[in-house]
């Protein structure tokens, strides 16, 4: 599941919790819920970089490859 619908359902789940709440009793519990639900959005954002990182890395890696093999390459395109 994409972050971007993952952090829909999760808003959605706990919003149910803060509408579904009593006035009185149960007006502490909606805000932990609610403050519960920023944090994992929070948290979803904080991991996001490192998913981001990896296929950019590997594609840098292989452009470092590739152009440390050029001057091989041309040198032996002279000769012949």
């Amino acid at each position: 599941m994409p972050p971007s619908e993952l952090i829909v359902n999760l808003f959605m789940t706990r919003m149910t919790c803060v509408i579904a709440a009593s006035p009185r009793a149960d007006f502490h519990k909606a805000l932990k819920e609610t403050g519960d639900a920023y944090t994992d959005i929070g948290l979803l954002f904080e991991e996001q970089p490192k998913l981001d990182w990896e296929p950019l890395g590997d594609l840098l890696h292989l452009y470092k490859g590739i152009i440390t093999s050029f001057p091989d390459i041309l040198s032996a395109h002279k000769v012949s």
